[in-house]
């Protein structure tokens, strides 16, 4: 393996392959440098932060209770679920606590924060829901520890210059790739004991819920897309309630 580029945030390793009877192929794979992303975590787990915190004072406003929070389930809790094992409902505590957290809203409020519920307005898949995916992000940054980042890259153009011919270049304007992915693969005329390569293009960054996970959301488009939905569908409405 040879690292043959180091132009980006990223290099390019080279490896060739027999691939008889078409000949050898040069493999390119990419390479991001060592980045702990600690400070984007930060600035992501602030903006986490505040917006659900901008939600629980919303909530204050709304009962007069300092003890409230804006009350974010996935399941509806007015409906009773048997363990059966135990033969308890279990949605009791989370009712229990619903109850607790919006007593004393006016009405037209507290049927708003009812009908913004993750439950309610993606009932097929109410844990993907930005309330819910704001929630858990909440939680994992305040009680756990900093939110996986994750890069790939994106966008990757590479060029190989083989000796005594002309340069060759691969696009993949739709590819994303993980860190030592395959980003390329050249079919070699002859013999090249020292390939030069050569690629550009961009990395994203994704947010993981947890180690090892295998989906991501995209940064910073999944975070804008949670800051605004609460701003627009949640605290909006809400506030015009607290000022009348």
């Amino acid at each position: 393996m040879r690292l043959c580029m180091e132009r980006h945030p990223y290099g390019v390793s080279c490896t060739v392959e027999d691939a008889s009877p078409v000949g050898r192929l040069l493999l390119v794979r990419g390479h991001l440098f060592p980045y702990d992303g600690d400070d984007i975590a930060a600035i992501v787990g602030d903006v986490v932060f505040n917006t659900r915190s901008a939600l629980d004072h919303l909530c204050v406003a709304l009962t007069g209770n300092e003890s409230a929070q804006f009350p974010i389930f996935t399941t509806n809790v007015d409906q009773a679920e048997i363990d059966p094992t135990t033969g308890k409902d279990r949605n009791a505590p989370g009712r229990k606590r619903f109850k607790e957290w919006t007593k004393g809203m006016i009405t037209p409020a507290f049927k708003h924060v009812r009908a913004v519920q993750p439950w309610a307005t993606n009932p097929s898949n109410p844990d993907q829901d930005f309330l819910a995916v704001l929630n858990r992000l909440s939680n994992l940054d305040k009680h756990r520890r900093l939110l996986v980042i994750s890069r790939y890259l994106y966008n990757v153009s590479t060029t190989y210059f083989p000796p005594g011919d002309s340069p060759s270049t691969i696009s993949n304007p739709a590819q994303v790739v993980i860190d030592g992915g395959l980003i390329a693969e050249f079919l070699m005329a002859g013999p090249d004991p020292d390939p030069r390569v050569e690629a550009e293009g961009g990395f994203e960054i994704g947010l993981k819920e947890a180690d090892g996970q295998a989906w991501d959301l995209k940064l910073p488009d999944s975070l804008f897309g949670i800051v605004r939905y609460v701003e627009d569908e949640v605290i909006t409405p809400l506030d015009a309630l607290v000022a009348g």
